[in-house]
């Protein structure tokens, strides 16, 4: 349940807030647009920092309400959050999920337009 949950939280969040304002902020910095590879890590890194950023508040909240803080400091768990999350996320998504989702867009979406 507490899976479904995060996932409907996250889905969410990077529909409606990350998602927004991170092409907002990546299509405003200054660099070659015309290169597609730079496009691509920009966004992404955007896309990294604005969902660690924001799920670790969820998780924060999660911890605290199930485990408590056992006497940590809200702000240096905080950023205890970010920091491993941010490990795990940034490789993650330029390494793995981003590529494969583009390869399977490319696959079987781009073949029907319809579907898309």
């Amino acid at each position: 349940l507490n899976l479904v949950i995060t996932f409907a939280v996250a889905m969410a969040v990077e529909t409606f807030f990350v998602g927004p304002v991170a092409k907002k902020v990546a299509f405003s910095l200054p660099f070659d647009k015309s290169k597609q590879l730079k496009v691509v890590l920009i966004l992404s890194s955007c896309m990294v920092i604005g969902m660690v950023l924001s799920m670790s508040v969820y998780g924060l909240i999660t911890m605290s309400l199930t485990k408590g803080l056992q006497g940590e400091p809200l702000l240096s768990s905080y950023a205890l959050i970010v920091m491993k999350n941010f490990i795990v996320a940034y490789p993650l998504q330029l390494l793995i999920m981003g590529p494969l989702v583009r390869l399977l867009f490319m696959k079987f979406v781009k073949k029907n337009p319809a579907a898309a």
